[in-house]
């Protein structure tokens, strides 16, 4: 009779503390603790699936009963090591709370846990999956977990530590599994393909590593997957019977976003489709390619965090520096968006057509408002006589004009503590009213101190000191523009995604101030600002480079009048 074949998941299951990849830190305190004896009643193991929590569980349980247990590490050779290893040991009780669930279940283990174990020195309850305990459940697990016997000690398992209550929490002790790295699952598929004999290329290997998300069961069930084609596991076959669309793919979508090809756009979505690769899984590698764009743009060796081939890092380059940094959030925020709603979409492949649609159309529009500047004309009046001057229309020779940008009022500015609010639009302004030509032209009169916010020259510097503080921030900033109201400071900006970060993030707002001081040295708020329709930017200068340009013209004798 055959062998009955079992999956490499559970062939390769770590039996020993030393076995476990990846949680070190976990690893080290568990067996510091059976070897000083120093055990706690509970026990609490998070993080995503595949990380080891199932599995470090059943070993320190190993270790909590094993007679022969050795710089605390179980022997696995024993009785009580091997009957837990088979689940033939009744005093180590593994419970599935997805399906045993309800209170019932949780009164039998609490009527149960009062005896002392038969075979072991202590009773171990294995809770897996526990946030989904009814609440009833919950309540009665807390009874027994207050004043626990001497003899039981609680290990819980879960993949959602937001659902437990937190008087379950404050009664354990918590332990994180951090995912695994990449080249952690790489190198552990590499001895486990040498021990079955698989030959596997080491890109194959690495794309395995990748799609696991950081978790090593999920990775082992690939490689199987792979592996029963009896064939030399490539990097192709691994794109095929996982369904990945290949990285050209990837570059030409993005490459046909950035030249706004929507037609190819969807005619590579169309081949795609057309070779079975899931959309969904599309959306999640487009999100992924993205971010990793992001991180080609913001750092310089952002291949540590990168997993990508060495011939690939040149077009990556290549790529990303052709996104503008002021697009980038924006980019990222509607792949993050459309990558959610392929998943949940009833017609997946028409969902990722509208992202393609959505992200070519938002691109097209302008990054940064058309605004209108208030023309200032200095002309020289044609020669007269000496005499009382009197009003009479411009003269008809061709003059010399000079265009200058000046802010206008505009309503006061919310304070900071009041929380970040979209910019209200400006009250349409009254139609001019027509003003009689002096006797004699006269400079403009300033506005009044107060009167308007006035331009902050530094802006950009201040920009560039944000930069090494919040790099995203100041991505988001660009093309913006600030001014000063009293310690105030008012930053006029489109980007939706800075006002968004604004309102819900208290750094993005220390890291603006901080930056602010540095370059101006001087401690303000922080409000937001919209523009009249009619006002432009202001240069640099702002009124002061005005207030000049009449002064130099007085004092050539030229006659100064300003036009709307």
């Amino acid at each position: 009779m055959a062998a009955i074949y079992r999956a490499l998941y559970r062939k390769y299951r770590p039996l020993t503390f030393d076995d476990v990849i990846g949680q070190e830190p976990i690893v080290t305190t568990l067996k510091n603790q059976v070897e000083t004896g120093k055990l706690s009643h509970a026990y609490l193991f998070t993080g995503s699936r595949g990380t080891g929590k199932t599995t470090c569980s059943k070993i320190l349980a190993k270790a909590i009963n094993c007679p022969n247990v050795k710089d605390g590490q179980p022997c696995g050779v024993c009785d009580i090591c091997t009957g837990i290893d088979e689940d033939s040991i009744t005093d180590v009780v593994e419970l599935d709370a997805a399906s045993n669930n309800g209170v019932d279940n949780i009164r039998a283990l609490r009527e149960e846990a009062n005896f002392v174990p038969t075979r072991c020195k202590k009773r171990v309850y294995i809770i897996d999956e526990v946030h989904m305990l009814s609440p009833s459940a919950f309540n009665a697990l807390l009874k027994i977990m207050e004043e626990p016997p001497e003899h039981v000690v609680f290990i819980l398992a879960t993949t959602e530590l937001h659902k437990l209550p937190v008087t379950i929490l404050s009664r354990c002790q918590r332990f994180d599994f951090a995912r695994i790295t990449a080249e952690q699952i790489a190198g552990r598929l590499a001895v486990i393909a040498e021990r079955e004999r698989v030959q596997l290329d080491d890109d194959a290997r690495f794309l395995l590593a990748k799609l696991a998300d950081g978790g090593m069961r999920d990775a082992l069930s690939l490689l199987d997957k792979c592996a029963s084609t009896g064939e030399r596991v490539s990097l192709q076959m691994v794109k095929d019977l996982c369904g990945v669309a290949d990285k050209s793919y990837l570059f030409d979508l993005f490459d046909c976003l950035l030249d706004r090809d929507l037609g190819r756009a969807i005619a590579l979505l169309d081949d795609l489709f057309a070779h079975s690769v899931d959309m969904g899984r599309l959306a999640q590698e487009l999100l992924s390619h993205g971010r990793d764009l992001m991180l080609c743009k913001v750092m310089e060796d952002f291949d540590t965090l990168v997993l990508c081939p060495p011939d690939d890092r040149q077009r990556y380059v290549e790529q990303a520096a052709r996104i503008p940094q002021g697009e980038m959030m924006g980019w990222m925020a509607r792949l993050m968006k459309g990558a959610d709603a392929v998943g949940r979409a009833a017609s997946p492949r028409i969902a990722m057509e509208m992202l393609l649609v959505e992200i070519t159309a938002a691109a097209n529009q302008p990054t940064a408002p058309q605004v209108t500047a208030v023309r200032v004309s200095a002309a020289k009046p044609a020669a007269v006589p000496q005499a009382k001057p009197v009003a009479r229309p411009a003269p008809e020779p061709a003059r010399e004009e000079r265009e200058e940008e000046v802010p206008l009022p505009d309503a006061p500015p919310p304070a900071e503590d009041a929380g970040w609010q979209e910019p209200a639009a400006p009250a349409p302004a009254a139609p001019p009213i027509p003003e009689a030509v002096p006797e004699k032209p006269v400079a403009a009169a300033a506005p009044a101190a107060g009167a308007a916010p006035q331009p902050l020259p530094e802006w950009p510097q201040v920009l560039d000191a944000l930069a090494n503080h919040n790099r995203l921030a100041a991505a988001a900033l660009a093309n913006s523009r600030a001014y000063l109201s009293g310690d105030l400071v008012l930053i006029a900006s489109e980007n939706a995604t800075f006002l968004k970060m604004m309102r819900e993030n208290a750094r993005t707002k220390a890291d603006i101030r901080a930056a602010v001081s540095e370059v101006t040295g001087k401690t303000c708020r922080l409000g937001p600002y919209r523009e009249p329709e009619d006002e432009a930017a202001p240069t640099e200068g702002g009124g002061q480079k005005l207030d000049q340009l009449i002064a130099r013209a007085q004092a050539q004798g030229i006659d100064v009048t300003i036009k709307e």
